[in-house]
């Protein structure tokens, strides 16, 4: 695993260098969305849960469950997902996305990670152990309240380095075929009209 930091003043940069660590035949280019100390960028490892200052997006992510060709689930799920397992995963994320709207939540950046969906929620809360928890129970319940058996929201994204996919990179999940293509992850939409192109 390759690491590299950059600030906000350095996005060409960033993007530049994410196409290397893609020609270089990366699984996956991530980035930590949630502003990082300014002493912890000179630094070639991973970002920690005390590098970040304040959360500033809140990450749904919804990923289909691979299904073998008998309809059971694979057993090593390491590989690209079909068109109908991306688009039972974004059933899934249209309930998470009435659900948040119930609760009052702004429309939010809606992202396709190459194999699943993610909503971006833009946040104003510190990085400590109350919005920790919050986020973790946020996750939880809108797995139980709108995961199903062939999609599930990932209750693991509620730390406060997590990484996401960097949008517009190439997603190589095991070995690439017609049925499991590689994606190129991608924003959908940043408004309210949504459609599952």
């Amino acid at each position: 695993m390759a690491n590299a930091f950059f600030d906000g003043d350095h996005l060409e940069d960033m993007a530049r260098q994410a196409l290397e660590f893609e020609r270089l035949g990366a699984q996956g280019v991530y980035f930590v969305p949630n502003p990082l100390r300014s002493d912890a960028t000179g630094s070639r490892r991973a970002a920690k849960d005390e590098d970040v200052v304040c959360r500033r997006w809140l990450l749904i992510d919804v990923d289909p469950v691979r299904l073998g060709t008998d309809g059971r689930p694979l057993e090593d799920a390491k590989v690209s997902a079909t068109g109908a397992e991306r688009a039972r995963a974004w059933a899934v994320l249209d309930r998470c996305l009435g659900t948040m709207r119930a609760s009052g939540f702004a429309e939010p950046v809606v992202g396709d990670s190459g194999n699943g969906w993610h909503l971006c929620y833009p946040v104003d809360l510190p990085n400590d152990e109350q919005s920790k928890q919050a986020v973790r129970e946020l996750l939880r319940g809108l797995q139980k309240r709108c995961g199903d058996e062939y999609a599930a929201v990932d209750t693991s994204t509620f730390n406060a380095a997590r990484i996401w996919k960097l949008y517009g990179t190439l997603s190589r999940k095991g070995a690439e075929t017609p049925e499991r293509p590689h994606r190129r992850s991608r924003l959908v939409e940043l408004g309210s009209s949504r459609s599952a192109a």
